[in-house]
């Protein structure tokens, strides 16, 4: 973080062959876990999970957590 984050969401994409999609996380907003203002130079550990369906088909492809502040 650079500066002070005042509202921080998670966003989970799956890299499938060139394709990206978007997965909905449960509860994206991470200032409702660690809270914000989020600081720059201190260290946070965020904890999210979600439900894959089982009827999905297994792939080996690229998934990204990213955080985006405003």
């Amino acid at each position: 973080i650079e500066k002070k984050a005042h509202k921080v969401r998670a966003k989970v994409v799956a890299t499938i062959g060139t394709i990206d999609h978007d997965f909905a996380l449960p509860n994206p907003d991470v200032c409702q876990q660690l809270g914000c203002p989020m600081k720059n130079d201190v260290p946070y550990t965020y904890h999210n999970s979600m439900f894959v369906s089982p009827t999905y088909p297994s792939v080996s492809d690229r998934i990204s957590l990213s955080l985006l502040s405003s």
